[in-house]
């Protein structure tokens, strides 16, 4: 079921961070589930990402997850909650609800990378 609770009834944008792009991969378990469900993340910020999961994805929003991120620069094991789910388009926002205080510095240090990035391209083009 298609569901978004990143906005309010007004429509408006309720996220607390700036979303970034960047590419990785992604695992992720439902609490008390088994099997690790593969994806790839699309964007991240200090508070959650936008996954696209690899097969179809058969979850409610708010159900709780445990997702492990990963790409060349990081790895981060994070528990956090759908808040966003797409279907069609096998497409889940997570909120974060648990991070440690190293994965939380890694976190910053990529987002602060990938800012900085993003100035740095605008300026050159």
């Amino acid at each position: 079921m298609s569901e978004d609770l990143t906005e309010n009834a007004a429509g408006e944008n309720r996220r607390e961070h700036p979303r970034l792009a960047h590419q990785g991969k992604v695992s992720m378990n439902l609490i008390g589930g088994r099997i690790a469900k593969p994806g790839a993340i699309i964007d991240l910020s200090l508070g959650g990402c936008l996954l696209r999961m690899d097969r179809g994805i058969d979850v409610d929003v708010g159900a709780a997850v445990e997702v492990n991120l990963h790409s060349n620069f990081f790895a981060i094991r994070a528990s956090g909650r759908i808040c966003h789910c797409d279907e069609r388009e096998s497409l889940l926002g997570i909120q974060f609800t648990g991070l440690s205080p190293r994965a939380k510095r890694d976190l910053g240090e990529l987002i602060d990378d990938l800012i900085r990035s993003s100035v740095n391209e605008t300026a050159s083009a």
